[in-house]
């Protein structure tokens, strides 16, 4: 009897590791962790209301010193999938407020600098869905990329670009403060 429970307790380990997702997984030559969903909400529990599905496309990017323009290889990279979505009552704003939301998976670079993000359906969602809410669907924004204490952004134009493949060399990822960081950070075709 003690080895029939061993035998299925050695079955239930093996099958547990081999169904449970890898820390990382291998997307193109870049290393990613899971995508963990509405994690900036996770507080407000499930969702309740649902918008369009939108695709971001398959995202390179080179991220390197800008002063040198040395690559930086095993660097953790953030993708923030940015949606906003309407929230009622919000303490003292009896009328609500919009609030943002986003998902999130981390990528590492490789040794040339090099990170590769895959394609993601960003699902905005809402955790409002009462009388008051009118037409104000959740929808999504754009996305947020961040490095240590460096924050870019890559807006819905740039998506667009990536979708159409009309990215024919670098673009830097700019801010809408116009500062320029010491790490540069590009699209990459």
């Amino acid at each position: 009897m003690h080895k029939k429970w061993m035998m299925m307790a050695i079955a239930l380990y093996l099958s547990f590791f081999e169904l449970s997702p890898h820390m990382f997984s291998q997307c193109g030559d870049s290393q990613c962790g899971e995508m963990k969903k509405h994690f900036s909400q996770q507080d407000l529990g499930e969702p309740t209301i649902w918008s369009d599905p939108y695709l971001v496309p398959e995202i390179r990017l080179k991220v390197t010193e800008r002063s040198t323009s040395k690559p930086i290889g095993a660097a953790k990279i953030y993708m923030l999938y940015l949606w906003k979505h309407f929230r009622l009552p919000y303490y003292e704003i009896q009328d609500g407020k919009w609030d943002k939301a986003y998902d999130v998976i981390t990528c590492m670079t490789n040794e040339s600098g090099i990170v590769q993000f895959p394609k993601y359906y960003v699902v905005p969602r809402g955790w409002y869905n009462g009388d008051q809410l009118r037409n104000r669907l959740p929808e999504f924004l754009e996305i947020e990329v961040k490095y240590k204490n460096n924050t870019y952004w890559i807006t819905k134009n740039q998506l667009k670009k990536i979708h159409e493949k009309s990215i024919k060399r670098p673009i830097e990822l700019k801010r809408p403060d116009k500062f320029k960081p010491e790490i540069k950070m590009e699209l990459i075709p």
